[in-house]
């Protein structure tokens, strides 16, 4: 351990939920509010309805915004400010659902600063919750990154078809620029996956008939649910971020089926 470590504050990873400030626990608000400086990352996520004025207003204290142009040297900013006292780093959703943010909690370890994390809602126990689906029944995780010189990102296709397989859902995370504001809707991201799906060298199953599930602004009370085919879901425009979509199982249990139901676009 060394000198400078020996008495440095505590950091904490707070998640933030899905919705406003008072999605924040209450063990996440009194660890942010007893911290000397308080940092939240928008580059993994952002809850969109935590406003960061009203927050600072309540902690009285200021929130230092960290965008993905500032991981390269916020590890450094990071470790300066808990060598001067107790850090708090808010997170959308839950800490540790961005595996991100793992480097950053063991890069801190080796430096023997005292980590303590305080989880809460994220998205994906959220949309499991929401939709009635079993949680035992889901599969890995697919994302959809925006298109980069037209190359189509077919890992997240083959994570879908690897899922249908073995009769097991997946949840579909859509990518974010909140430096340029830009949030993948439900709709393009349909429209990528099922692009991939006929350019795919190895047909698989999914298509264009293929059920989806689109849960958007979860946590909030504008939360939407819309269950249908593939082809019906992609000529909707669902409003505002942020969108997740779910492709399930052809193997549904009855109870399953009996959600699915309650969110039909189609009233079936």
């Amino acid at each position: 351990m060394t000198k400078e470590s020996e008495n440095c504050g505590i950091f904490y990873f707070v998640g933030a939920g899905l919705g406003d400030e008072n999605d924040l626990t209450i063990k996440g608000f009194n660890a942010i509010k007893g911290s000397k400086t308080v940092f939240m990352e928008q580059y993994t996520s952002v809850s969109m309805g935590l406003d960061v004025k009203k927050l600072e207003k309540l902690i009285k204290n200021k929130v230092n915004i960290l965008l993905r142009k500032d991981l390269e040297n916020c590890y450094e900013r990071i470790y300066k400010s808990v060598l001067e006292g107790d850090t708090s780093f808010i997170t959308a959703g839950d800490p540790f659902i961005a595996t991100t943010h793992h480097d950053l909690l063991l890069w801190l370890k080796k430096r023997n600063v005292t980590v303590k994390v305080i989880n809460n809602v994220s998205i994906i126990n959220a949309v499991i919750s929401i939709t009635g689906l079993h949680a035992y029944k889901f599969g890995k995780i697919a994302s959809i990154p925006f298109p980069y010189k037209n190359v189509l990102p077919f890992s997240s296709l083959n994570v879908i078809e690897d899922n249908l397989s073995i009769n097991a859902h997946t949840i579909v995370l859509l990518d974010i620029d909140t430096e340029n504001n830009r949030y993948m809707k439900a709709n393009e991201a349909i429209s990528i996956i099922l692009e991939m799906a006929e350019k795919a060298e190895k047909k698989g199953t999914l298509n264009d008939k293929s059920l989806g599930i689109v849960v958007c602004r979860a946590g909030s009370d504008k939360l939407t649910v819309s269950s249908g085919m593939l082809s019906e879901l992609k000529k909707i425009n669902f409003g505002d971020p942020l969108h997740t979509i779910i492709i399930p199982s052809r193997l549904l249990h009855f109870t399953e089926e009996e959600a699915i139901s309650l969110y039909a676009i189609n009233g079936k």
